[in-house]
């Protein structure tokens, strides 16, 4: 590995700052430009340097642009108090941005890494427009150590040529998506890009239309089972009809889930409003809020969708039985849910226990034999078993009943 030590000079200044004028002296900014997966480096690098942020009175300073000699290195003039974005160019060599300036800052390090060549050939479906571009969004793969450094990602769009795509990316182990406007994204995972040659993604069918990605874990961290799925349940205005649900369920498209627990509705979905549902033995079924597809857009869940251990709530009422013996009928529903999760009647020793729950918020009501409503109150149950005590801090009333003179 090479490395190629840039230094940034700033120099006297006076600059405002609050709400006096102050000399300030700004020392130097080290850049560490680290050309790596080769020793062998012989070219010309274009490295500039953009103000993004800086004093909101007076002007910005203009952007600077400088060739560097590889190895080599330079000196630029940066206006201090400003944050500095620098990027590196060279040919066979990409490299992600950084900043540098602002307060505190300490210089920062440009990583330039060999590139390769991604190509494909382009399948458009009869009557669709073929698009003009397509773009690839790269990072670095799980678990891979060599090439694009750290949680970089970063996208280039690249134009298609009569059905003939190809985009120079950096090298290393990565995960791909391309995907360009009114179609639906295609996904490589841990493909390794060796740098200096040409990659072949073969032919891809470009499709247009709208669907959702994602990606489904469990709450505890272990494995998905081979097979488990996520289905796309369109979502309706009407109340639900568990007869109409049922037929929705049945023309729901299902996606087999990768086994790091991505899915991807390649094939299209309609534009509306879905719930997504998974189940796997072991777990509470899942139903997600609904997700919204737009026409000709993927919808990726900015958050996983997350498989749960079934939990148990246990409540106990003080006093046992009401007033006229009798146990305590209960009804438990989760928050924003109108459908019971749980109902039931104590047992004489005032416990009541509900199963298979969602960990999460829930509202408990409490009746007596004769219906009336004695407690209504929120409880949060967590993964496990959650146990809760009901004190209704009754009263008890004793005294004689008449009618007139004569006792009832």
């Amino acid at each position: 590995m090479k490395k190629i030590s840039i230094l940034l000079f700033a120099g006297w200044y006076l600059a405002g700052w609050l709400a006096g004028i102050l000399p300030l002296s700004a020392e130097p900014t080290r850049i560490d430009l680290l050309v790596e997966g080769t020793e062998e480096i012989d070219g010309v690098a274009t490295l500039t340097a953009i103000p993004v942020m800086g004093p909101a009175a007076g002007n910005p300073p203009e952007a600077i642009a400088t060739e560097v000699d590889l190895p080599g290195n330079v000196t630029l003039d940066l206006a201090p108090g400003f944050t500095w974005r620098l990027h590196a160019k060279a040919e066979g060599f990409w490299g992600a941005e950084i900043l540098v300036g602002g307060p505190g800052s300490q210089g920062g390090t440009l990583r330039l890494v060999p590139t390769a060549t991604l190509a494909a050939d382009l399948k458009i479906r009869p009557g669709a427009k073929e698009p003009s571009k397509l773009g690839v969004r790269f990072r670095l793969a799980k678990g891979a150590t060599a090439g694009l450094h750290a949680a970089s990602e970063a996208m280039i769009e690249c134009p298609i040529e009569v059905g003939r795509w190809s985009c120079e990316v950096p090298s290393g182990t990565l995960d791909l998506r391309l995907h360009t406007e009114g179609f639906i994204a295609h996904y490589f995972w841990d493909r390794v890009i060796a740098p200096g040659v040409t990659h072949p993604l073969g032919a891809l069918e470009l499709i247009s239309g709208a669907s959702i990605s994602g990606w489904l874990k469990t709450d505890d961290r272990s494995p998905l089972k081979p097979g488990t799925s996520v289905a796309s349940v369109h979502q309706t205005t009407a109340a639900e009809d568990p007869v109409e649900l049922r037929q929705r369920r049945g023309l729901a498209k299902r996606v087999e889930v990768t086994d790091r627990g991505f899915f991807h509705f390649a094939s299209g979905l309609a534009p509306g409003a879905y719930h997504l549902e998974a189940e796997q033995e072991g777990f509470t079924p899942l139903k997600s809020l609904p997700v919204v597809v737009t026409e000709g857009a993927e919808t990726e869940l900015a958050e996983p969708l997350v498989l749960t251990r079934p939990a148990e709530l246990r409540i106990a009422v003080d006093p046992q039985v009401d007033g006229l013996g009798e146990p305590w009928s209960l009804l438990l529903l989760a928050d924003g849910t109108p459908t019971p999760a749980g109902a039931g009647r104590t047992g004489l020793d005032g416990a009541w226990i509900a199963s298979d729950l969602k960990p999460g918020a829930y509202y408990l009501t409490v009746s007596d034999s004769e219906g009336s409503r004695v407690r209504f109150e929120e409880i949060l149950v967590e993964a496990g078993s959650t146990e809760h005590w009901v004190d209704l801090e009754l009263i008890a009333v004793e005294g004689r009943v008449s009618l007139g003179a004569e006792p009832l």
